[in-house]
This record gives C-alpha cells, sequence and structure tokens, in this order.
C-alpha cells in the first residue's frame, strides 16, 4: 500500500469526529499565526517534537535497530520536518489567503514530502498488518487530517 492509498483510507474529514474536525479549523488558524506569535511557535515545535518521538519508535521498530540509535532518528527527524512544513504551509495557505486544498491535494503533497525527506525509504514503506492508528497517527498527526474544510470556515 503507497501512502498516498494509506492516507485516503485514513485521513480526511469522512474519517473524523464532527468535533475533530472543528479542532483542526482551529489549528488551521492557529499554525496561520505562527510567524507574528513566537511564544506560539514555541508550543507548536514542542509539539512537533512529540510527533517525532512516537515516529522514532516505529521506524526503529520497522528497520529492525536502536530506538536511539542515529538512522532511526535521523529518519523520523526530515520525516516530521518535511511534515511539519506541509502543514505550516498549508494552513497558511488556506487562513491568510483563502487558498482551498482538497484532502486528496494535502495527502499528496505530505506523501512527496515524506519521501523527498526520508533517508530511510524501507521505512516510508506501508507494511500489511500495520495498524491504522498507529502508522497513520505517525506518519500524519491529527492536525493534518484535512485543510479543505478548514479554508472553507
Amino acid at each position: 500500500m503507497s501512502i498516498e492509498e494509506l492516507f485516503a483510507a485514513h485521513l480526511g474529514p469522512d474519517k473524523q469526529a464532527a468535533e475533530d474536525a472543528a479542532d483542526d479549523i482551529l489549528i488551521v488558524r492557529l499554525l496561520a499565526r505562527l510567524p507574528e506569535e513566537p511564544a506560539l511557535r514555541s508550543a507548536w515545535l514542542m509539539s512537533c517534537q512529540i510527533s517525532e518521538e512516537h515516529l522514532i519508535e516505529i521506524i526503529a521498530q520497522r528497520l529492525d535497530r536502536p530506538r536511539g540509535g542515529l538512522e532511526a532518528r535521523l529518519c523520523a527527524a526530515t520525516m516530521t520536518a518535511a511534515i511539519r512544513i506541509v502543514d505550516e504551509t498549508v494552513s497558511l495557505a488556506a487562513a491568510k489567503h483563502r487558498l482551498k486544498t482538497t484532502t486528496a491535494e494535502v495527502n499528496q503533497h505530505l506523501a512527496k514530502a515524506i519521501r523527498k525527506a526520508a533517508p530511510c525509504r524501507s521505512a516510508t514503506r506501508s507494511r500489511p498488518g500495520y495498524g491504522r492508528t498507529t502508522e497513520a497517527g505517525a506518519l500524519q498527526p491529527r492536525r493534518l487530517r484535512d485543510r479543505s474544510s478548514a479554508a472553507e470556515h
């Protein structure tokens, strides 16, 4: 299963509760304020670090490497940074410039960024038997589920 197929199967407004969709709208608005709010940016970066720590565990397991090893840490750091950049860019475009982006487009941007950034290609391949929550949550935090619905509000 490709990253795009994984995202399409598990991420998007039709796959989340109304409360989560409302949270996503708020998150888009907050992320759009990052350039003007240094304290908010600090909190955002700490949140990204937490995502990175979760991703390290998954990557280490997939690569059969130690959790604290350079390969797993570097892979998780670059993938998390790629996700963060896409999230910030899409959120800013939606909130400040009213650019509407579909879930499929966001998922495509994310998959492309992850592939370009990941120094450990085998960690980005989906494997049968990996759970939806673990894999999708690690590759894409809840705040990234959908930008199209947020842009419309």
